[in-house]
């Protein structure tokens, strides 16, 4: 990479991201069902179900949400930060150069200026560098007139001493351009990108562009206040998390013990255990073969005797032969597969163990992520003074909770007990946990998707306040027809397959139906949609199984392997689920945590700072790295000089110092000496400063000097913060 600063792994993976993000997140063009079906079936879900708008103002907000999300998830620090957006800003550079952006481009380094100048005239240069997020966090005076980065009219402002009937039709061209194209919303993509909406506003007036300018601005704002409060964030949470940890031990160690399981272990146990179900399913079937011939054998020979001979099959093995007149009746199984484990004894029923419990383990840890997620949510929501639910959302926090411990309990509890050949033990599942799995339904995935949704979505500014709205009436009346429907079916047997399937598929409705009915208001966001498509995968599938099992549950084989397909069903969907859940809650909390910085900066027009901030950083790197061993060294020596002086002042303004402290002659001028000794060092120290080869530190000058393009028309640019004081002549004025 030509041009752009070395990156460590960190960093690399983290740019990397970005990219892919920008990849994933193109402007789709409108093509036909013919020539690509995949493109034109996914811009229409996506489009009609999920609300995405597909321009490019909506794929580069959602660039930067992705990035804010991955700084959160990777624990970037604000350092990383600092080097990828320089990065980023050379790569800005590269593209506006091959597509001919070169006039607009040029504007950057003025309005960069422009911006510092304002901020300059601002007492919120006086501030040291390290108490930019302190500045953030405070009511800051004298920035009425600073560049407010939301605010179209400020853009208008810096272009109008600029358009011209002379260039209005060439900047025009190329500010159509950059808002074409897709980027990650960093300091100067921001500003060229206000500079365009700005120009385009002027030439051909649209009220959208304000709205996008103050959507754009905000979001770059939050991405760049999250990297600088990247101390605070972490600090923060590991403090609340050990407080969880320290009051809720065991729910704690459960969440920990299910994460680890969902993002490292749980692939690798489903693919073992369709292995192992597959193995178990083809011995089964073909196990009988032998006992089969035997049987067809022993009925031919007696049959050519003159005696008739009849097999009743049946699970339960019985050794006794019944004899009457001509006939022979001898019991025998099916099948021995319908039968497991057999009367032999314990060891021949290992397989049939050893899947049961692969399968007891995942479907045990998938699912306790999202109910312990929702109380550690609350918890430390409630510790950041964040959490005020309405009674409504209490009653439905509650409901959640209950039907999703219920499915948890429920599917747990049903792998040990296919072990158990008992006709007492199948007709208490038929009647209880099997006729409620499908009236949950109505309940649990409506509740998870607004959960999940208000999580993604919080401090999203494309979302403009709106949330999932559900009808409570609506969804207890269908759990309520649902469990009515399900016990007439079977106390009816289950007579008409077709409508037990139709039964079956109000599952997949409870997840289709709330997206459906809220199309209109929710804003497109790959965790959200993800989430969506692997619950309708997972309930998709009731229609086909659940009903199998009510028609093939004395066939034990083939019960087995519905059930291996259910499990992996569940288990994956549970699986990703959990890890969106866990995501979406890892990014929320942390965001929740600078809410109140964010608002304060926008509120104060404080956000220039924060966007100008990995500027400020990679000069005050350079700066860092310009000074010598030598002038470090020379300054310890002169701060150990500078010590020793005022301690033997305060000992000569206190009369402390003993005359034999100082030379014969001075003994008795003791008190003028010292004053004249403690001066003299004082102003050496002064005048031998260390920072003799670099900018006076007081002063932070930010020049960044590029190469130029095209006859010089893309400067770099200037910079200029003051960390103590700064005189209005030091820096030239726009």
């Amino acid at each position: 990479m030509p041009g752009k600063p070395e990156l460590n792994n960190n960093q690399l993976k983290l740019y990397n991201r970005v990219q892919q993000h920008i990849k994933n997140n193109q402007v789709v063009k409108r093509t036909s069902f013919i020539s690509k079906p995949l493109s034109y079936i996914s811009y229409h879900i996506n489009s009609l179900f999920f609300g995405s708008k597909n321009t490019a103002h909506e794929k580069c907000v959602i660039v930067t949400e992705e990035l804010t999300s991955d700084l959160i998830l990777s624990s970037a620090s604000f350092q990383d930060f600092t080097q990828l957006v320089l990065c980023l800003s050379e790569d800005l550079k590269e593209q506006c150069h091959s597509s001919g952006i070169l006039f607009l481009y040029a504007l950057l380094p003025r309005l960069t200026k422009h911006i510092s100048n304002k901020l300059a005239d601002s007492n919120i240069s006086s501030h040291n560098l390290s108490s930019i997020e302190n500045t953030l966090n405070t009511v800051a005076e004298g920035l009425e007139n600073s560049f407010n980065p939301a605010d179209i009219a400020c853009y208008e402002e810096f272009i109008d001493s600029i358009l011209n009937t002379s260039n209005k039709d060439i900047l025009l061209k190329e500010a159509q351009q950059v808002l074409e194209t897709v980027q990650a919303l960093t300091f100067h993509a921001l500003l060229i990108r206000g500079i365009a909406h700005a120009i385009v506003n002027r030439v051909i007036p649209n009220q959208d562009h304000k709205i996008q300018v103050e959507i754009e601005a905000k979001t770059a704002t939050l991405l760049h206040i999250t990297a600088i409060t990247h101390t605070t964030r972490e600090s923060t949470i590991r403090k609340i998390d050990d407080d969880f940890a320290r009051q809720h031990p065991y729910q704690s160690k459960l969440l920990s013990i299910t994460n680890y399981f969902n993002k490292h272990v749980s692939d690798t146990v489903s693919y073992a255990y369709v292995t192992a179900i597959a193995a178990v399913f083809i011995t089964r079937v073909y196990s009988g073969y032998a006992s089969d011939r035997a049987e067809q054998d022993t009925q031919n020979a007696v049959s050519a005797l003159g005696h008739n001979i009849t097999f009743n099959h049946t699970r339960n093995y019985r050794p006794d032969i019944n004899y009457h007149n001509n006939s022979t009746v001898i019991y025998a199984p099916r099948h021995p597969s319908e039968y497991f484990p057999e009367h032999e004894g314990i060891l021949n029923g290992i397989p049939g163990y050893l899947t049961t419990a692969m399968s007891t383990i995942q479907l045990f840890l998938t699912l306790p992520n999202m109910i312990l997620s929702q109380r550690k949510r609350k918890f430390i929501l409630k510790a950041l003074n964040k959490y005020s639910p309405t009674p409504e959302e209490q009653r439905n926090n509650a409901a959640l909770t209950s039907v999703l411990m219920f499915r948890w309990f429920a599917n747990v509890i049903v792998q040990p007990v296919d072990c158990i050949d008992s006709a007492y033990k199948d007709a208490f599942f038929k009647w209880t946990v099997f006729r409620l799995f499908t009236p949950s339904a109505p309940l649990e995935e409506p509740l998870k998707i607004q959960n999940i949704y208000n999580c993604l979505n919080r401090n999203c500014y494309r979302n403009q306040g709106y949330s999932i709205q559900l009808s409570n009436t609506f969804m207890y009346s269908s759990a309520m027809l649902a469990t009515a429907l399900e016990y007439l079916d079977a106390a009816f047997g289950f007579p008409y397959l077709p409508l037990s399937a139709a039964l079956k598929g109000t599952r997949l409705a409870s997840v289709f139906i709330p997206v459906l009915a809220n199309r209109h208001t929710i804003c497109y966001n790959h965790r959200f949609k993800k989430f969506i498509l692997v619950n309708m995968l997972r309930t998709a599938s009731s229609p086909v199984i659940l009903p199998c099992f009510d028609q093939l549950g004395d066939r034990l084989r083939y019960v087995s392997l519905l059930t291996a397909v259910d499990v992996m069903l569940t288990v994956n969907a549970d699986a990703v689920s959990s890890r969106i859940l866990s995501e979406a809650g890892a990014i929320e909390q942390q965001l929740v945590i600078i809410e109140d910085i964010v608002r304060n900066a926008m509120e104060h027009n404080i956000t220039s700072l924060a966007l100008l901030s990995p500027t400020i950083e990679s000069r005050f790197q350079q700066l860092r790295n310009n000074i010598t061993i030598s002038e470090i060294l020379e300054r310890d020596e002169e701060q150990g000089q500078d010590g020793a002086n005022q301690e033997r002042a305060i000992a000569v303004d206190t009369g402390c110092i003993e005359d034999m402290a100082l030379p014969l002659p001075f003994r008795e001028q003791q008190h003028i000496i010292m004053a004249e000794v403690y001066t003299d060092d004082t102003t050496a120290a002064q005048l031998t400063s260390y920072r003799r080869n670099t900018t006076e530190c007081s002063i932070i000058e930010i020049d960044d000097e590029e190469d130029d393009i095209n006859n010089s028309l893309l400067p770099s640019s200037t910079l200029n913060v003051s960390s103590v004081s700064r005189s209005s002549s030091s820096m030239s004025r726009q």
